[in-house]
């Protein structure tokens, strides 16, 4: 820190998840959105970042790629979510079981919907590759974020349930790093 300012150009960024065929040039990619409100910002260093390719040709080297990342930089100490209105974090759609790695996931047709928002035209997001939940909880720090009425009911539903693959963000519950993140608006007030 100087001057109250933080320096995030020293750490090292691993991707959450992409759109299966989507890389960071395409509308709409996660890789993309990251550069742009992130990395980009902030002068990160293309060497301090990982981000899947959705355009692999062998899920099982892509996973590995990350794999290899994430190991070389000591592990993620810091993970930020959000929820998504199914209750899925990163891409680990309703039904993910709590012991998953990196998997190659069926879209949601609720994701799919939701996510047409990052498009600029309609577009088929059938498949994606994602961080799985077990290696979310081994982070020892959580955020996980919720923000605007629109997540009000789902974040009911995450506070009430215990954890079950059926709610996946609800296997945050199993870490003890983890902290919730709620804006007025998202908690009915």
């Amino acid at each position: 820190q100087k001057n109250g300012e933080a320096d995030f150009r020293k750490g090292y960024y691993a991707g959450l998840d992409e759109w299966k065929g989507f890389s960071k040039a395409d509308d709409g990619s996660c890789a993309g959105f990251l550069h742009k409100n992130l990395f980009d910002p902030l002068e990160i260093d293309s060497n301090h970042i990982h981000l899947f390719n959705g355009n692999y040709d062998d899920f099982e080297i892509e996973a590995d790629l990350m794999y290899k990342f994430i190991e070389r930089h000591g592990g993620i100490s810091y993970i930020l979510l959000g929820i998504g209105m199914n209750g899925h974090i990163g891409l680990n759609e309703p039904g993910t079981p709590f012991n998953s790695g990196i998997g190659e996931i069926r879209i949601d047709s609720v994701t799919q919907t939701v996510g047409q928002k990052y498009f600029k035209n309609s577009t088929d997001i059938e498949f994606g590759i994602t961080l799985g939940i077990k290696d979310i909880l081994k982070v020892p720090e959580i955020v996980l974020t919720v923000q605007s009425s629109r997540k009000h009911e789902i974040l009911k539903a995450f506070l009430e349930s215990d954890p079950n693959p059926c709610l996946p963000a609800t296997a945050l519950k199993l870490s003890n790093g983890l902290e919730v993140v709620a804006d007025k608006e998202a908690v009915g007030q």
